[in-house]
């Protein structure tokens, strides 16, 4: 309907501004104090946009605009991965090579969507791949696999 539809573009509206100022860089992070792009993005999550899931994951994991929470962080993030946003398969891979960020160590599944991320030609998940990749982390030792990632 008529007002569904505007509210629609209204947050439509707020989520490209609210990504622009995001790629501002740090300043976003000054400015958030209020949560505002937490809330801005929150309908483009709920409409399935990857790109807000992986912002707003990023949000959380930062704790910007609001506490920090690992654990929304991972599922929005897991949100965007699942529709092949490498950047958030990344992000989720890094995770689970940190201890302290809420769920144990996986180098195994972690390896795993570095190599999805890595095939859509994202350079710190090739890098992160070669890494787990030499120290047979996740999966057996590779030098071969590591020199390809490496671009060696």
């Amino acid at each position: 309907t008529t007002t569904t539809t505007t509210a629609t573009a209204a947050a439509a509206i707020d989520y490209h501004y609210c990504a622009l100022f995001l790629r501002q860089g740090s300043a976003a992070k000054v400015n958030d104090a209020d949560g505002t792009q937490r809330r801005s993005l929150g309908l483009a999550v709920e409409q399935g946009e990857a790109q807000a899931q992986y912002e707003l994951g990023m949000l959380h994991a930062d704790g910007v605009g609001g506490p920090q929470n690992y654990a929304e962080a991972r599922r929005l993030l897991g949100l965007a991965a699942a529709q092949g946003h490498a950047k958030a398969q990344y992000k989720i891979g890094v995770m689970l090579c940190v201890h302290g960020q809420g769920r144990p160590v996986n180098h195994a599944e972690a390896r795993r969507l570095f190599g999805l991320a890595a095939e859509q030609g994202h350079t710190e998940a090739q890098y992160g791949l070669g890494m787990l990749c030499v120290h047979g982390q996740g999966g057996p030792v590779n030098y071969a696999e590591a020199r390809r990632l490496f671009g060696l």
